[in-house]
């Protein structure tokens, strides 16, 4: 009978692995391993994704076997990808697998002799998503093993990083700003009491990690003014009074969550001078044979 030669290398190799993760041996060697993050920090919004790699540093040691536990607030992050392509392992016990339940992921592998030898071997690339603003930790547990290539599967494992992510609010979009009197920000009003209304769309506030919004409101003839970070109110809407005629802008930002968000100029167009006055003359050179009469 036929038996094809690399499936027996494969078979021969996996065995010992799957043996080695196991039992482990417990004496120690010089120049014991590292498991690390990268970035160790970081500041993400709400809402988007991010890219976090465990790394293992050998110390010098060469290393044959790598199992990797991780652990991670669900509350906050949640696992969209725990990919696997660009590891250094090419031989898996366990494929990453993931509970974004329980903030867990783990996964389990090596690699043939000799085995690998590196200060940064990448274990894995997570993608997780952002789920609410505060602090998160993912952390690398000390359940986490790398086993020598040394024919005993010596456990090499030494310290364990982690990775402080900082989650924001996102800054809010500008107001949504509605006027009952000036309603086309293209036509001329005679109306010099522009009345105005608001709203402001944020996740912080569908989220419920705001009661409301707070605004910051200017009203001007500068079509590029920003408003300051002083909170005019809370208030929803706005009447202006006796406006001169002219081009004016209402400049409007919203503050959800402690974050300012971006600014909405809406224009008005006020006109209310009475037309000039002028008194009809007759031409003296025109001739009374060029009068006709109706």
């Amino acid at each position: 009978m036929r038996i094809w030669l690399p499936t027996i290398i494969k078979i021969s190799v996996l065995v010992p692995l799957i043996f080695l993760l196991g039992v482990r041996n417990t004496e120690a060697q010089t120049g014991q391993v590292s498991f690390y993050a990268s970035p160790a920090q970081g500041t993400f919004e709400s809402g988007s994704t991010f890219n976090l790699s465990i790394f293992l540093n050998t110390r010098g040691n060469p290393v044959n076997t790598v199992k990797l536990d991780v652990s991670f607030p669900s509350d906050k992050l949640q696992i969209v990808n725990p990919a696997a392509g660009n590891s250094f392992i090419s031989l898996w016990v366990t494929q990453p697998v993931y509970s974004n339940t329980f903030g867990t992921m783990s996964l389990q592998g090596g690699l043939p002799s000799p085995g690998i030898n590196t200060s940064a071997g990448l274990i894995s690339t997570i993608t997780f998503r952002a789920k609410a603003p505060g602090t998160a930790v993912i952390s690398i547990l000390n359940s986490s093993q790398a086993l020598a290539n040394d024919g005993q599967g010596t456990d090499l494992s030494g310290t364990y990083g982690r990775a402080v992510i900082n989650i924001k609010i996102p800054a809010p979009e500008g107001p949504i700003v509605t006027s009952i009197s000036h309603g086309d920000q293209n036509i001329w009003y005679r109306d010099t009491n522009p009345a105005f209304s608001w709203t402001v769309e944020s996740l912080a506030l569908d989220d419920g990690y705001a009661e409301g919004a707070e605004y910051s409101w200017s009203f001007d003839q500068d079509p590029t003014a920003i408003p300051d970070n002083d909170v005019d109110g809370n208030l929803k809407s706005l009447t202006f009074e006796g406006i001169e005629s002219g081009i004016w802008y209402l400049h409007i930002k919203a503050r959800v969550g402690g974050v300012w968000g971006q600014t909405t100029h809406y224009v008005v167009h006020i006109d209310n001078d009475p037309p000039a006055s002028f008194v009809p003359t007759i031409d003296p050179f025109i001739g009374s044979s060029d009068i006709r009469r109706l």
